[in-house]
């Protein structure tokens, strides 16, 4: 599949950017934009290794296949999507307020620190899509949990790649207007800062997830703040001056 390609890569202030169209890619209009991550290709010594089998150790048959066959479905199930969209940052007030163009806010005491010197931010929210989620379900449900573990470790495996995938695209998106990404910022994790465990507070999830709107998206938020297809991640980077 080929990789998508916004058009403008432009951050709103609150004007829409002119678009043009390419053929692999709808028009990416008020920074919005959707990418496509390269498949990846997780193996069973992957897997092995992650879940503590050393390598050069003899391992049974039986897990062999087992993580052999997981892998296989995790690379052939897994369909990873991303949408996005891009807004400059209006200021970051004291409490940890992030105020985004178009009225867009979050906060967390962490956003001092990791967004210093940001002029933008690019959300994201990215997907393996709902067939894992379909095979999961089946092989918990009929006692195979050896095989359910090995499946969500090869589709964490491919999650990571594709964010990756993801944050390579975005470092040659801004290259010319010289800037760099910041460390990837999530809602529900925590942040040690000068000593101290900063959190971005899950519950601000379904807001992160209405400003990458309107229109539907392959991923949604739960009350709770959780994601389906259970195979997502979401969050921020921030856009600064490579010098900064």
């Amino acid at each position: 599949m080929p990789h998508a390609r916004p058009i403008y890569f432009q951050a709103e202030t609150g004007a829409a950017a002119p678009v043009q169209q390419t053929p692999d890619q709808a028009a990416a209009v008020d920074g919005r934009g959707a990418f496509a991550p390269a498949r990846v290709n997780v193996t069973s010594e992957r897997v092995l290794r992650v879940l503590g089998y050393p390598a050069g150790r003899q391992i049974r048959p039986a897990i062999l296949n087992a993580a052999e066959s997981m892998a296989e479905v995790a690379n052939r199930v897994g369909t990873p999507e991303v949408r996005y969209r891009r807004l400059a940052i209006e200021r970051i007030d004291d409490d940890g307020t992030l105020r985004l163009a178009g009225g867009v806010q979050f906060r967390s005491q962490a956003f001092n620190a990791h967004l210093a010197g940001a002029g933008d931010v690019v959300l994201f929210v990215l997907t393996l899509g709902k067939g894992l989620d379909l095979v999961s379900a089946n092989l918990n449900a009929a006692g195979n949990l050896m095989e359910a573990v090995m499946l969500e470790s090869a589709a964490w495996m491919a999650i990571e790649h594709a964010t990756k995938d993801f944050a390579r695209f975005l470092v040659a998106q801004v290259a010319d207007e010289e800037l760099a990404l910041t460390r990837r910022m999530a809602p529900g994790y925590g942040f040690h800062i000068g000593g101290q465990r900063l959190e971005w507070p899950l519950e601000q999830q379904a807001e992160l997830f209405a400003a990458l709107g309107p229109g539907p998206l392959p991923v949604q938020v739960l009350e709770s703040g959780a994601m389906t297809p259970k195979m997502s991640r979401s969050g921020l980077w921030g856009l600064r001056r490579r010098d900064a």
